[in-house]
């Protein structure tokens, strides 16, 4: 716990003015909990099934966003990118994350993983496990990902023998 409210606070921290106007469905800077709803993954942008909810926007704080990714057993993002890096805090279960040449590392509850700008990777479930995931993301230049290809069905198996 005290590892992501670490995150959050960097986040805050980076963006460069917590007094801008309330983000819209807040009352005082407050964002009620069912003001978020959690919305599908794009099968554009996962394979299997995945939840997303966006638990802060960029226009509310700056330029961090940060969102709570539900990866059922199997699912997994695309290959992708981020412009400004990304840290991953694993809050439920275990799965798998790769960067561009490296190995499948396996990710459990309480693990962060840290993505430099511009590092090729994707993340996701263990085949038998769900994940749950906090994932804060900087906004450059307007963008926070470039989604690339899927990720094999051989390079997400390559997971069943993930370096922990």
């Amino acid at each position: 716990m005290r590892r992501i409210a670490w995150i959050m606070a960097i986040a805050v921290a980076a963006a460069p003015s917590a007094a801008t106007a309330a983000p819209a469905g807040a009352s005082d800077g407050i964002v009620r909990a069912d003001a978020r709803l959690a919305v599908p993954g794009s099968p554009a942008n996962f394979t299997g099934k995945a939840t997303v909810r966006p638990i802060v926007d960029a226009a509310q704080i700056g330029q961090t966003t940060i969102g709570e990714v539900v990866f059922q057993p199997g699912a997994r993002s695309r290959w992708h990118t981020h412009p400004g890096g990304q840290a991953i805090y694993v809050t439920q279960g275990c799965g798998w994350t790769q960067r561009e040449g490296g190995p499948v590392v396996r990710i459990c509850k309480g693990d962060t993983a840290f993505v430099p700008a511009g590092i090729k990777h994707w993340h996701g479930a263990a085949a038998k496990s769900g994940m749950v995931q906090f994932s804060v993301t900087e906004t450059i230049g307007g963008r926070t990902v470039t989604w690339l290809e899927p990720v094999t069905d051989a390079q997400y198996q390559a997971g069943a023998t993930a370096v922990r």
